[in-house]
């Protein structure tokens, strides 16, 4: 894809990019033009899709970033849980805050991928932290009572800190 930055939007199951050809002049294009090459509409592979996560590691503590704002397709999801097993298992890291401060909607089988993924740490010997959720989502946690098997901080700097603290006998 050639010209002026690509223009990214999401279909139901597909991503597609619309780009102009080199030389392209939209102003000048008012369809008399038979000869003007128009913008094209391309799919794009699964490995041009951007990243649903963002991650960085400091003091021993992987943050990890859900890009995403509505979490609902299953292709979504399972591609946002491909993703955060594989930086699962590359880390050295023994703590894991996962940020939702982007998250505006999830649906209700995010749930039980979020359990599996917990388990996953465990399995790692990791401690897995939720931060940034929103009220809304914070409702449906204790709805499920799942509000008690996650460790749900307010933001990513109070996650940060509990890992620190100690309790009464240790």
């Amino acid at each position: 894809m050639h010209g002026i930055p690509p223009l990214i939007f999401a279909g139901t199951t597909h991503l597609f990019a619309i780009s102009s050809p080199p030389g392209y002049n939209r102003s000048a294009d008012s369809g008399n033009y038979p000869h003007a090459r128009r913008p094209e509409v391309v799919a794009l592979e699964a490995t041009d899709q951007i990243m649903p996560i963002d991650s960085y590691a400091k003091d021993d503590i992987l943050t990890i970033r859900i890009q995403d704002e509505r979490l609902i397709e299953p292709e979504q999801l399972k591609r946002l849980f491909d993703d955060l097993y594989t930086l699962l298992g590359k880390t050295d890291s023994q703590q894991v805050v996962l940020d939702f401060s982007g998250v505006k909607f999830m649906a209700s089988s995010m749930l039980s991928k979020l359990v599996a993924l917990q388990k996953k740490c465990e399995e790692y010997r990791a401690k897995l932290k939720l931060c940034s959720v929103t009220p809304d989502i914070m409702q449906v946690f204790k709805i499920t009572k799942l509000n008690k098997v996650f460790d749900i901080q307010p933001d990513e700097a109070t996650a940060r800190k509990s890992f620190s603290k100690r309790g009464f006998f240790g």
